[in-house]
């Protein structure tokens, strides 16, 4: 684990994308169906405030109705696909991960099990593993749909406006930096969390490993005085963990209203001057609010992704060891 610690979010990354291997397919279902599914929340609320304006005018708005009629369903078909694609392939990724484990594993005992406790390497194998599932599920198809749908939207105010495009983007400029501004401070914490969290599980495990002799040697109040200990120590690294997601997700919700209160803004000194059609102006603005959706939702998930950074950091300390039984019975398959 000591060589895994100074592994930083690219690397990490680098090696969870390798995994994917004969399965980018469905990486690439994942994206598609993933930039499909905001744009049609974005699609929704745009032909929304089109058939208002038209109700404003006293403009037929049939032609609308009908293109609302068939998007909506279309972007909950493509939402229900997204999360079919990346769970998908997620734990497909994880059924590999966890053999993979294991078979090392197998290698490498009986002597690494005696430097390393059961119950560590038992939380390893499933909570571990399982956290990763997030960084596939519900990481990768969200970044890239975060890169492609503000782009989006920036290229249309900016067709409409530069003066739009221009109030828009240092808020989404904070919005995509303000994760990479923190990273530091979410990834030792996640790092420290999740070993913790295996320090508790090795203690549980062995507990139950070894309740004839804790029995035997009256040591029930020591274990129980030794897990309260350590969680004790856990709850404050938790607490400070969550305690920068929450301030994230304030942060965010103030970029999302003042994005969309300077778009406004500015729209209405544009619309004042003539350069700017009355009825665009509510458009372009939920335009400019929709472009935070996708960064919203990765930042949702920026608690869990500091857990898989602290996962993958432990899962990676494994493979890297070295086997110390090179000859006999069952190595030639790879099993000792």
């Amino acid at each position: 684990m000591l060589r895994a610690e100074q592994m930083g979010w690219v690397d990490a990354f680098r090696r969870l994308l390798a995994v994917v291997g004969s399965l980018w397919p469905k990486l690439v279902l994942s994206f598609t169906s993933g930039v499909g599914h905001f744009l049609g929340l974005i699609g929704v609320s745009v032909l929304g405030a089109l058939m208002v304006a038209r109700v404003r005018n006293g403009e037929p708005f049939d032609g609308l109705m009908v293109a609302l009629l068939i998007l909506a369903p279309l972007t909950a078909l493509l939402t229900w696909l997204e999360s079919w694609f990346s769970h998908d392939l997620a734990f497909r990724l994880l059924a590999q991960m966890r053999i993979a484990l294991y078979r090392q594993l197998d290698r490498l005992a009986p002597g690494y099990l005696q430097r390393r406790r059961s119950g560590d390497l038992v939380a390893m194998a499933t909570q571990d593993v399982e956290t990763v599932e997030y960084f596939f599920a519900h990481t990768v198809a969200n970044a890239f749909v975060a890169t492609v749908v503000p782009a989006g939207v920036l290229i249309t105010l900016l067709v409409h406006g530069w003066q739009l495009a221009l109030a828009l983007l240092p808020f989404l400029a904070l919005a995509a930096w303000s994760p990479v501004l923190t990273r530091s401070v979410i990834e030792r914490l996640g790092t420290v969390a999740r070993a913790d969290l295996g320090g508790l599980n090795a203690h549980v495990v062995d507990t139950l490993q070894g309740l004839r002799e804790i029995a035997a040697f009256q040591a029930g109040p020591q274990r129980r005085a030794d897990f309260a200990r350590l969680v004790e120590a856990y709850v404050p690294v938790r607490l400070a963990f969550n305690r920068q997601i929450t301030l994230q997700r304030i942060w965010l919700e103030l970029l999302i209203g003042g994005g969309g209160l300077t778009v406004l803004v500015v729209g209405t000194a544009l619309v004042n001057a003539g350069e700017l059609p009355a009825t665009t102006l509510p458009l372009l603005t939920l335009l400019a609010m929709g472009a935070f959706l996708p960064i919203s939702e990765l930042a949702q998930v920026g608690r869990r992704l500091g857990d898989t950074i602290g996962a993958t950091r432990r899962l990676t300390a494994i493979p890297p060891e070295p086997v110390p039984v090179l000859a006999g019975a069952g190595v030639a398959d790879g099993h000792v």
